[in-house]
């Protein structure tokens, strides 16, 4: 009986470890998918609200509610990330060559470190916002100019 149990045992683990690589594969294979294209010409903002009209609808948004124009908030995403969603500053080098740390935690289309991202959830509301979704960072955008209006005069 022991013998049984254990063979069974041993079907059991191999049968995980086959479901648990199916899924990690499937996981690889399918995410990149899922990842927000970057709009075909991001130096003309006519091309991108053609392609990305939600974009539009969101920016439109943030201009009515903090009212900083959208070209402006449109041109500091540019200069910022050039609308990758997940960008980061480049990794610094160890020795010359060995990718080390980042310089800062910016992160997004905005490039909001996590300190500033924290201050606009906490003021706004939006506990759930990311910056790596267009319609809240470009929201970030026009909160930050907003605040930078009020607070220096900018």
């Amino acid at each position: 009986m022991g013998d049984f149990s254990r063979i069974g045992a041993m079907r059991c683990r191999n049968l995980l470890r086959c479901a648990v690589a199916a899924l990690a594969t499937t996981w690889i294979v399918a995410a990149p998918g899922c990842a927000p294209a970057r709009p075909e010409n991001v130096e003309n903002i006519c091309a991108i609200f053609e392609e990305k009209s939600s974009w539009y609808k969101a920016a439109k948004k943030s201009e009515e509610r903090w009212g900083t124009p959208t070209p402006v908030q449109m041109a500091i995403i540019r200069q910022e990330s050039s609308f990758n969603f997940d960008a980061r500053p480049p990794r610094t080098k160890l020795l010359g060559f060995v990718p080390w740390t980042r310089p800062s935690d910016a992160y997004g289309y905005a490039q909001a470190l996590d300190s500033t991202w924290d201050w606009y959830r906490k003021d706004t509301g939006p506990r759930s916002a990311d910056r790596d979704d267009f319609a809240d960072a470009i929201d970030f955008v026009g909160w930050y100019t907003n605040k930078s209006r009020a607070v220096a005069g900018i």
